[in-house]
């Protein structure tokens, strides 16, 4: 079998059933994360962690016509959105993915209900969506729900099962899709160019990244002796400590069905400017800037000038078209730091330029490195930088 699994074929269209009526025209394994995605699903059907549940509420008239003809094309566009996973079977769990497949879209009126019962038929929607998982052997493992609200407003709700979509492709997604109905609700027939690569890409990308001797090497050099990350404890009572810590503005968000929590703070205006004149002064991403902030945190309250912290990547094809290709392309890894004396411009070069010899090494799963270094947790703090401003220009349709 070659790094994406193509001597499979036969075989695995062999034993799709009738339950898939359209034509198998690929298959390749998982991704270790798609895998490890899964496996917490299926031992954990009462909290469904990896069951995600977006909604969006959208300005402008619902035309129901053109909303699933724009999703059509997308789901033409992008393999990950005909897939299915072969969980049974075969050597390895595989992924199928399928000639055409329809996403299931439920369309509900709520026009002329009094605001109340509008809003508790949605809440009601939004919970049976959450207890609702998906069959993972039916392609596609996504599905949707409008709610038209009034003439100019309708709520979008997209179910999906993480493993297929990470946050950057589901945000491209919906600026995909929200673009394409506008071009289609004005009476064009807008084309989309074919992407020239496809999530088998990234598959065949993290097994080669597997079977490098140099990247096992430099992961096996960078966390030789990993100093003891651990933060210190909360107190007994933790929610009167965590309260106390508030500064104004902060919001403690804490989800009993999921079992974890959120502290959100939003920086003033005036700071997140100077944040970002500081990178150009530096000649760095602003991440690099924030990452810098935070393993200068985590030294403080370490007391030790050696830490390490789990940093997201992705490992999306670097093509011209790279950015566009949806799917599940994340992988946290240990981001260790010696910080330098100096100055705060030191450091964010130095984190920059650690970054950049890890580049290289990024799509080395997390999973089996753990397993390569005996099993134990290598960090307890984790870095994600997101920008999903597909989002942000969606809504203002």
């Amino acid at each position: 079998m070659d790094s994406a699994g193509t001597s499979q074929h036969s075989t695995v269209e062999d034993a799709v059933t009738s339950s898939q009526p359209a034509r198998l025209v690929d298959a390749y394994p998982m991704a270790q994360l798609q895998l490890g995605m899964v496996y917490e699903m299926e031992r954990d059907p009462e909290r469904l962690p990896y069951h995600n549940v977006h909604t969006l509420r959208l300005p402008g008239r619902f035309d129901e016509r053109c909303f699933r003809a724009a999703v059509a094309r997308v789901v033409e566009r992008h393999p990950i959105l005909r897939t299915s996973f072969a969980l049974v079977g075969f050597s390895e769990p595989m992924q199928l993915v399928f000639d055409s497949a329809e996403i299931p879209i439920a369309v509900v009126d709520l026009r002329g209900m009094a605001d109340g019962d509008a809003r508790a038929a949605l809440a009601e929607h939004l919970r049976v969506e959450r207890r609702t998982p998906l069959d993972l052997s039916v392609a596609p493992l996504c599905r949707m729900g409008f709610h038209v609200l009034s003439d100019d407003a309708f709520q979008w709700t997209f179910t999906e099962h993480h493993a297929i979509l990470d946050g950057w492709s589901l945000a491209s997604l919906v600026g995909e899709i929200t673009g394409l109905y506008e071009q289609l609700l004005a009476g064009a027939d807008p084309v989309s160019a074919p992407l020239r690569s496809t999530y088998r890409d990234f598959i065949a990308a993290e097994r080669a990244a597997m079977a490098s001797p140099d990247t096992r090497a430099f992961w096996q050099q960078r966390l030789l002796d990993l100093p003891d990350g651990r933060l210190p404890r909360w107190p007994a009572d933790r929610e009167v400590a965590l309260s106390a810590g508030l500064g104004a503005g902060d919001q403690h968000v804490h989800d009993e069905t999921q079992g974890y929590g959120s502290l959100i703070s939003e920086l003033p205006g005036e700071l997140s400017d100077q944040l970002r004149d500081l990178a150009r002064l530096c000649r760095v991403p602003l991440k690099v800037v924030l990452l810098a902030a935070h393993v200068k945190v985590l030294s403080l309250v370490t007391g030790s000038s050696d830490v390490v912290v789990g940093h997201t990547y992705n490992g999306r094809p670097e093509d011209e078209d790279g950015a566009e290709v949806c799917g599940l392309f994340v992988n946290a890894v240990p981001f260790r730091m010696r910080l330098p004396g100096g100055s705060w411009t030191d450091l964010i070069r130095a984190v920059f330029q650690n970054e950049s010899d890890l580049l290289p090494h990024r799509r080395y799963p997390m999973g089996v490195l753990q397993s390569d270094l005996g099993g134990s947790p290598l960090f307890e703090t984790s870095f994600v930088y997101t920008d999903f401003h597909q989002i942000d220009t969606a809504a203002a349709i």
